[in-house]
């Protein structure tokens, strides 16, 4: 479903005279409602196989899921042979300038949940009773790929510029964030080189956390909001490992962890703030937005040498 979340204010003005009751709504083969708005073309109808520009926008009820201008439009050839869901499914009743409306049950999206891989997170907007509306709009047809091709890679040129402003704009943020909580609540901490505060706790009197050494530890992730996003201090699940195992300089680590580790002893509990350059980047990864700086409760329970072994993942890989 999030890969229809694109933009089209078009669409989405002309929809929200159709969000309430079910007046004009037909339903698709694979039992989906839908709603044509007729645009001004004279062209014929849309074939299978023919080639297009389209733009889709989705929304929950009222609010729009999606920012204008984020989302590249869409290129591809028609194809309505599909069981489910197909976003160009009633393409072929559309001219080039026409939009169409679908309609979508949350309840019927939250049921294929229900055989998701263990894990899988039900987006939060996701919300019981209400429905999704998924509109596109016809741009443009073309007579062959070669003549889609140059607006295509200009609308991949166009989003690269999108993005990069966009990371450009969230690191200014995340920048100032970072600078402001560590005055705030990491004065006195040791800076590694990649910019991680480490606040020293209570002092450990073991053995040192050193390249090669199998490290044991109890974590606690947080956003800084203070929610937690991660951990085994205090787990929910009683699957949870009880500590966090790995070999330091060997299983690939956050740069901004492995930098924090470094300079602790068995037995020390610690606090580190790592800054999102030394953390996940600017991408999202799994439910840690990017652009993230984060928060960590530690304490070392266990160093020793490691086994002989192959490197195995404790943590997402350096930045």
């Amino acid at each position: 479903m999030k890969s229809w979340l694109v933009a089209c204010t078009a669409v989405l003005i002309v929809a929200s005279s159709c969000t309430n009751g079910t007046s004009g709504y037909k339903v698709t083969k694979s039992g989906t409602q839908y709603k044509i708005f007729p645009g001004k073309g004279k062209d014929s109808l849309l074939k299978v196989g023919d080639i297009i520009r389209y733009r889709l926008d989705q929304k929950i009820e009222d609010s729009a899921l999606a920012v204008a201008g984020e989302i590249p439009d869409q290129f591809g050839r028609i194809d309505t042979s599909g069981k489910g869901f197909n976003p160009l499914e009633v393409a072929t009743l559309l001219r080039v300038g026409d939009s169409v409306i679908y309609r979508i049950s949350v309840d019927t999206i939250l049921k294929s949940y229900e055989h998701a891989p263990p894990g899988t997170q039900v987006p939060p907007f996701l919300k019981k009773g209400r429905n999704i509306y998924v509109g596109i709009r016809i741009l443009k047809k073309y007579s062959s790929p070669e003549e889609a091709t140059p607006e295509y890679e200009a609308e991949n040129a166009r989003m690269q510029k999108v993005f990069m402003r966009k990371d450009s704009l969230n690191a200014v943020k995340s920048d100032a964030e970072f600078a402001k909580i560590a005055k705030e609540k990491y004065a006195g901490s040791v800076k590694t080189e990649g910019g991680t505060l480490v606040q020293i706790v209570k002092q450990g009197t073991g053995a040192a956390c050193d390249t090669g050494k199998l490290i044991s530890m109890k974590y606690e992730g947080k956003f800084t909001n203070g929610e937690v996003f991660d951990g085994n201090m205090n787990p929910t699940d009683p699957a949870t490992p009880k500590t966090l195992d790995f070999v330091l300089g060997v299983d690939p680590m956050m740069k901004g962890w492995e930098e924090g580790v470094r300079l602790l002893r068995v037995g020390t509990v610690a606090k580190f703030f790592i800054p999102y350059t030394s953390g996940y980047g600017t991408q999202q990864y799994q439910k840690i937005p990017g652009g993230s700086n984060l928060m960590f409760d530690v304490e070392i329970v266990d160093v020793k040498q490691a086994p002989p072994r192959q490197a195995q993942p404790g943590m997402p890989p350096r930045q």
